[in-house]
């Protein structure tokens, strides 16, 4: 397997000493990413966010930190990747603000209309099922909750390998098409190029 190959399988299921340093590494690559995710999402005091993928729990530990009543969930295919945020974010998980769990994103632990917000950042890429993921995500929302999905355009990906890759219309569709609506794009230039993409339950 080649570096790039292996640097792909590991950003899709961190493990190993390699992928608790990726998921550090992570936190800090994935900043901006994570800001403008989040300022998709408008989060509000009584929110209920779920972070889809989260990996070293930087989105998450800046959501809670700057809404003190905001309640949270972290869903995570990578046993190591909980390790690491459950320890980096104990003090949140012990106040009962926060649950991390491992899991398959295609079948997630959560009763429907589990949260009001959704973020999910780099992880679209790396889902054999993405329908299958986007119709749980859906599911997993209350009527009228938001979702923020963060991802680099197709285009830039071409050189790498072990990605799928996605356009703005492609996901478009594919959101369409698990139920949600009021789909727009966000294109930003900062930490080489990304987009957001923000979907909405419809309202009940």
């Amino acid at each position: 397997m080649g570096f790039g190959a292996t640097v792909s399988r590991q950003l899709g299921d961190p493990s190993g000493r390699f992928g608790r340093l990726l998921v550090r590494l992570l936190n800090w690559v994935n900043a901006p990413v994570n800001e403008a995710a989040l300022d998709a999402l408008d989060l509000t005091p009584d929110d209920v966010l779920l972070d889809l993928g989260f990996g070293g729990g930087a989105l998450l530990r800046e959501a809670l930190i700057d809404h003190p009543t905001l309640q949270a969930l972290g869903l995570d295919r990578s046993p190591d990747a909980v390790a690491v945020a459950r320890r980096r974010l104990r003090r949140f998980v012990d106040t009962g603000r926060l649950a991390l769990l491992e899991g398959d994103a295609a079948a997630m632990p959560f009763a429907e209309g589990a949260c009001s917000s959704l973020a999910t950042v780099n992880t679209l890429y790396f889902w054999p099922e993405p329908a299958q993921v986007l119709a749980e995500c859906h599911r997993v929302l209350t009527p009228g909750g938001r979702l923020a999905l963060a991802y680099t355009d197709a285009e830039r990906l071409d050189r790498m390998e072990g990605f799928r890759r996605y356009n703005p219309e492609a996901v478009g569709v594919l959101l369409e098409a698990a139920g949600f609506t009021h789909v727009t794009t966000t294109r930003f230039d900062q930490a080489g190029g990304f987009l957001v993409t923000r979907a909405q339950r419809e309202e009940a």
